[in-house]
């Protein structure tokens, strides 16, 4: 799941980063943290250890995708 998932999210914290780099870059660790604790969540407590991690990563990963159509926006309209 998570080589699944690294292309876009990839793509879009670049994509934030051409305008918001500080945000992309926490994003980009929030959505790390958060594979960590799905992991260690899920190999010490089953499949309901997961929690956690997976709001985690869903809360950074929807962040990045509304934050990468901001920076499109900024960047088309020169206000970065």
């Amino acid at each position: 799941n998570f080589l699944e998932q690294v292309a876009s999210i990839m793509v879009l914290i670049f994509i934030t980063a051409l305008a918001l780099p500080t945000l992309a870059g926490y994003l980009g660790w929030a959505y790390f943290i958060g594979r960590i604790a799905f992991a260690i969540g899920y190999n010490r407590y089953g499949p309901k250890g997961r929690i956690i991690g997976i709001t985690v990563i869903d809360l950074s990963m929807f962040t990045l995708f509304v934050t990468s159509f901001i920076s499109v926006y900024r960047l088309y309209n020169g206000t970065y």
